[in-house]
């Protein structure tokens, strides 16, 4: 019988060994060149061949692609160049790299045409020669370009549901809100939606090229329903202007290959559809689409003023089977206006997004859009002496405050009947006993605290938690929000052991500071008697977190801490910003789990029950584009298109005031990159080092 029990063991290993093998990623990774010069090749194409979609080299040539499909052929291929074909090895890594050799013959270009059948015509020699025309024009027709300009921008951005269906409507947690579906909206096509959120803002632009300036003043920026900076702020992040001339547009956070990048013409095919006088200016109608329907690449128009080869009109959507996640249609249009003899400026901008988990165009969905228009717009002034005095882009005090009566008389656009309503609805449903207790519900969701006016109590998620050294652990916090005091953060919390029988507190003071040009200005103080994980830096994965009831392993590395903090955070212009510290700590000794020694005159090792550091720390980060999410008086950066890179410096005093214990200096230098990549999505790099001199405690 044992000898049975053995048999199946090692039928069931090497089966499950098996199902492993047959499900491992089959992955490729290498770099692609050119065999006759060596040279990197960008924008090859790579795919498994008989697998649907596929990966671009980079700028370097390298490439990486994998499937969990079972490919036997990695298929390469370039225009102007013969193809390439290699065997991989099911289930694992391959490192091929790719010499591609050049066709000597001449090749002509395919232009896709609607219709039944796929029609072949020669290269257009016409339309290639108005794409390079662009591209080599780009730099002295963007915007940066002119001397200098300044225009009022308008931007209505609006949340609605579409393909809503009565059973839906009815649905008894809805009813309460049964006034938003009254009265839908109606978009080109019939498509009938609701909209149920709609944010406007109002913002001022001056720019002048030489000695550099730019300046953006925000009048008004305000979402239905709520008030503050905190969604305003996020949202404009996310949903920026789209820049024609970039060689990676970005339209909702999807990167695309730009139809005017310098290397488009190997993925785009294009084609000259009309010629017309505009306005007693020739101009050409420049069709373009992605050749590989899988690539992340688009299909649309341009107009191209023949005089100045600068874009008057733009309009395009991403290929059929671009791999968007849920989004199933992604529309953007741009319009252009000559503001003096040889600039254009860019007029107006449509957004549109609809997308479900579906990916399903008749089920419920979500729809996006948004409009912004320039207006006012003047070219080669001099900037007013009231303008020159500001050194950074400023938020007016109010911005986020005034009363609708300010937009209504300001707005450069007009909202539909729907759009409208939505002020309305927000005034009524605010009075609803039913959106009180669902406010109260999502700031249970989204906190973990619940709500009594003007404070919070919790975190639910560390109200209950466990651990070797405490056992059960019981915790309970009260902290204040914004309907106190938006600048003002105020907590403290108290946590019992039941295995160790102690107490453990801490005390949080918190006050964002007045400061210039909507720069971040704050101070802090802290003290704290408690336990931690020395090293652990995600606030939300904890010792005391709920997750250690379930987790099956039960901490026993905790350490017990009295420490004291302040701390002084600046911006002192935009993307630079500095964070000074003073921290004094006290390690104890903790039976079991942690144990402290040190060698004493004659070289032998004795434990001690505790000991202390006092820090002294500044760090300076700096990130062009920098961006944070605020909420209440803390931030987050976010990461933009440009590197942050943060140096720190840390000054260990002995013998002072506080009875630090050791003296050490330790620097620290950290970069991180959001690097997007068309046809992958983008790829996070971060690289940190350090260096200490003396003795540091651990």
């Amino acid at each position: 019988m044992r000898d049975l029990r053995i048999i199946l063991l090692f039928i069931a290993v090497h089966w499950l060994s098996f199902l492993h093998a047959q499900n491992a990623a089959t992955a490729a990774q290498g770099r692609i060149t050119d065999k006759k010069t060596h040279a990197p090749l960008e924008f090859a194409n790579v795919r498994f061949k008989g697998i649907q979609g596929g990966v671009q080299s980079d700028s370097t040539g390298h490439y990486n692609i994998s499937t969990t499909a079972h490919p036997k052929i990695l298929q390469v291929t370039f225009l102007g160049f013969k193809p390439v074909e290699k065997p991989v090895q099911i289930g694992k890594v391959n490192n091929i790299d790719i010499e591609l050799e050049p066709n000597d013959i001449d090749l002509t270009e395919v232009v896709v045409k609607p219709g039944k059948r796929r029609k072949k015509r020669i290269i257009d020699t016409a339309a290639l020669y108005v794409y390079h025309q662009v591209v080599a024009h780009k730099d002295e027709n963007k915007a940066s370009s002119m001397d200098s300009y300044h225009y009022n921008e308008y931007t209505k951005m609006t949340f609605a549901v579409e393909n809503t269906n009565q059973k839906f409507i009815d649905f008894k947690p809805f009813k309460p809100y049964k006034f938003f579906f009254e009265k839908p909206d109606t978009a080109e096509g019939g498509k009938v939606y609701i909209p149920l959120f709609i944010k406007e803002s109002l913002m001022e632009t001056w720019y002048r090229r030489k000695p550099a300036k730019k300046i953006n003043i925000t009048h008004y920026d305000h979402i239905s329903g709520l008030h503050g900076s905190i969604m305003s702020k996020l949202i404009g992040y996310h949903f920026q202007v789209t820049d024609a001339y970039e060689n990676v547009h970005i339209v909702f956070q999807k990167s695309f290959i730009s139809p005017f990048s310098p290397t488009a013409s190997v993925v785009y095919n294009y084609h000259i559809l009309d010629t017309a006088k505009i306005n007693g200016r020739t101009s050409y109608k420049l069709n373009f689409v992605g050749r590989v329907k899988e690539d992340l690449c688009t299909k649309g128009y341009a107009w191209i003023d023949s005089a100045t080869w600068a874009i008057k009109s733009i309009s395009y959507h991403p290929n059929e089977k671009a791999n968007l996640d849920y989004i199933f249609n992604l529309l953007e249009e741009q319009n252009f206006e000559l503001v003096d003899s040889s600039h254009w400026m860019m007029t107006s901008e449509h957004q549109l997004l609809e997308a479900n988990l579906l990916k399903n165009p008749k089920q419920l969905a979500v729809r996006i859009e948004k409009n912004t228009l320039r207006k006012n717009i003047e070219s080669n002034i001099a900037i007013p002496d009231s303008i020159e005095k500001i050194k950074d882009d400023i938020v007016d005090r109010d911005a986020y405050k005034k009363p609708e009566l300010y937009i209504d008389t300001a707005r450069l656009d007009t909202l539909t009947n729907s759009e409208a309503l939505i002020y309305h609805h927000f005034d009524t449903l605010k009075t609803l006993p039913q959106y009180k207790a669902l406010k109260t519900f999502m700031t249970l969701v989204t906190t973990a605290n619940i709500k009594a006016g003007p404070v919070d109590f919790g975190r639910l998620y560390r109200v209950v938690s466990k651990n070797n050294i405490e056992g059960w652990r019981v915790r309970m916090g009260i902290y204040t929000n914004s309907d106190l005091d938006e600048n003002l953060f105020a907590g403290a919390y108290g946590a019992y052991g039941t295995k160790d029988k102690s107490w453990k507190y801490s005390f949080n003071l918190r006050y964002k500071l007045p400061a210039p040009y909507d720069r971040w200005h704050a101070i802090e103080a802290e003290y704290k008697n408690d336990m931690l994980i020395l090293g652990q830096e995600n606030p939300l994965l904890t010792y005391d977190n709920i997750l250690t009831l379930i987790s099956g392993y039960t901490l026993d590395k905790v350490m017990r801490t009295r420490e004291f903090n302040l701390y002084y955070e600046r911006d002192w212009i935009k993307g630079l910003s500095s964070n000074i510290t003073f921290s004094d700590k006290t390690f104890y000794t903790v039976p079991g789990a942690f144990t402290f020694s040190k060698y004493d005159a004659t070289g032998n090792t004795i434990n001690i029950s505790k000991f202390n550091t006092t820090e002294l720390s500044a760090d300076l980060r700096y990130c062009k584009t920098d961006y944070y999410y605020e909420y209440y008086t803390y931030r987050t950066p976010l990461q933009t298109k440009t590197p942050s890179i943060t140096f720190k410096y840390t000054l260990g005093l002995k013998n002072q005031l506080f009875g630090g214990d050791y003296t050490y200096h330790k620097f620290t230098l950290q970069f991180v990159h959001r690097l997007q990549l068309p046809e992958i999505g983008y790829s996070k790099i971060m690289l940190r080092g350090g260096y200490i001199l003396g003795n540091a405690p651990y």
